[in-house]
């Protein structure tokens, strides 16, 4: 049988800020200065305001009674991610800390970002954790990238026996997705004899998730020209990047290694608000007040409003404003939403657009998924035929003894191509990567060390001669299972 407090301990405990299950505990600054300086909590007594707390946001849970008005939530909200959500209440003793006109959080124009958790110093701003209580966790950290788009922004991952508890950010900050979109770890044992049968399968179409890693997908094409294998590729949904492999080259892709110039043009193309927000956040820090900011879009953002975007719902009417005034024309594209959400070969038809009128023309590319490496393939539309195989992705009429069930990539090693084409080796989490595309290719197909070639960058940006037609794909499970869960 435990023991318990008595009634004059346990009142005493309660009063005890730090011992109130509150989830910050490891991280306050405030706790910290405190047993630092030896701080007293009875030498200063008075009246203490008390707020109801907040619960309305899906992600985060506030806690006014312990905002300390540092401000910091208000300046990170304003000037890193551009939406200003939090701002002081009233004035003086009662002044307080909270979303523009006291609205619960879940109410506003929140985007969940959790940039404000990352500036709070005392825990007045918290995630909420999966565990249905409120407790103090603290878990393991371990470095490694964001696994949801092909931005692959850097971060700290904290696990906690076999789960994934939180994700922070190492510099910049990170989106909804990079913070709150967790994956659930895959704890099974893979086996290679379990893909013996893989062996018996030949003249089969095969679609495989963009994620996997480069060495996975140079293994596969190996075991593709072996089997007589035809390979979808998932960046042939859209012809622009088709165009860009038959040219066997990609953009400048700088657009995270350069300043904007003066007299800019910026051309926002894709839903970048939900799959590619980190760019927003790059563009807002960058952007100068004589630039020029056109989104193609049905629906402009408040984050875009407020950086002054406009609106065009069709490439004709890019082609009206004159890009070929400006000094140079910033391209932003993620060319799969563009096609999906105004038609075949719009992105391709817009980049040519751009490059034909501006010859200073910095086009950075896009996805929603994390590896771009096998876009440089894209233009090789494969000729459907026989059974279908899904790797890591799944079409409607699928079954599962067409599916091959592989580890995600966040739990293996390997080499991804990100946006700023740069190709990083993944730190994997609980690594499980004994089963692989390459370890299958290696001990069932006899191919040994594939090799991986290196994207170039244009050095000079020139319409693309090209025709063709984008294909359709199969879903990608680990975008559907996780980087959409809203």
């Amino acid at each position: 049988m435990e023991s318990t407090f008595d009634e004059e301990t346990a009142i005493k405990e309660a009063k005890r800020c730090m011992e109130c299950g509150c989830v910050d505990v490891y991280e306050c600054s405030l706790k910290k200065y405190a047993q630092s300086y030896k701080a007293k909590d009875n030498k200063y007594k008075g009246a203490v305001n008390q707020y109801q707390f907040d619960n309305s946001s899906k992600y985060l849970f506030r806690e006014p009674s312990k905002c300390v008005l540092c401000g910091r939530c208000a300046r990170l909200c304003a000037d890193v991610v551009g939406l200003g959500v939090y701002g002081y209440v009233k004035r003086g003793f009662n002044s307080v800390l909270m979303p523009k006109f006291a609205h619960p959080l879940g109410t506003t124009e929140c985007i969940s970002c959790g940039t404000c958790i990352s500036g709070c110093p005392v825990g007045a701003i918290v995630p909420k954790l999966p565990a249905a209580k409120k407790a103090p966790l603290q878990g393991k950290i371990t470095d490694s990238y964001c696994y949801h788009c092909s931005i692959g922004c850097e971060n700290q991952v904290e696990l906690l026996e076999d789960s994934i508890l939180q994700v922070h950010e190492v510099d910049k900050a990170l989106c909804k997705k990079g913070r709150f979109l967790i994956p659930s770890v895959d704890t099974k044992k893979y086996s290679i004899a379990d893909y013996e049968c893989l062996k018996n399968v030949k003249d089969a179409s095969v679609f495989a998730s963009a994620s996997l890693s480069s060495e996975d997908y140079e293994a596969l094409k190996a075991i593709a020209a072996k089997q007589g294998w035809s390979l979808v590729n998932y960046y042939s949904q859209s012809t622009l990047w088709q165009a860009f492999a038959a040219a066997k080259t990609l953009p400048s892709m700088d657009f995270f290694g350069r300043e904007i110039g003066e007299n800019a043009c910026v051309i926002v193309a894709g839903d970048f608000d939900h799959i590619n927000p980190i760019a927003l956040n790059r563009l807002h820090a960058i952007y100068k007040e004589d630039t020029q900011i056109f989104c193609l879009t049905k629906d402009l953002s408040k984050r875009m409003y407020r950086m002054g975007a406009k609106a065009v719902s069709d490439i004709k009417e890019l082609d009206n404003i004159g890009l070929e005034k400006f000094s140079e024309v910033v391209l932003l594209i993620n060319p799969i939403s563009v096609d999906k959400t105004f038609g075949d070969n719009t992105a391709l038809n817009l980049y040519n657009l751009a490059a034909g009128k501006n010859g200073a023309l910095h086009t950075t590319l896009f996805s929603e998924s994390r590896n771009l490496y096998s876009a440089a393939d894209a233009d090789k539309i494969a000729d459907v035929k026989g059974q279908k195989l899904y790797i890591q992705t799944k079409a409607a009429d699928t079954n599962d003894s067409n599916s091959v069930k592989l580890p995600y990539s966040f739990q293996t090693a390997g080499t991804f191509l990100n946006s700023k084409n740069e190709m990083y080796q993944n730190k994997p989490l609980f690594c499980n990567d004994e089963v692989t595309v390459a370890a299958i290719a290696d001990k069932i197909f006899g191919v040994k060390g594939v090799a991986m070639q290196a994207a170039k960058s244009a050095s000079a940006e020139k319409p693309l001669n090209y025709s063709g037609k984008g294909v359709s794909f199969p879903d990608d499970m680990f975008i559907t299972t996780y980087s959409r869960q809203d």
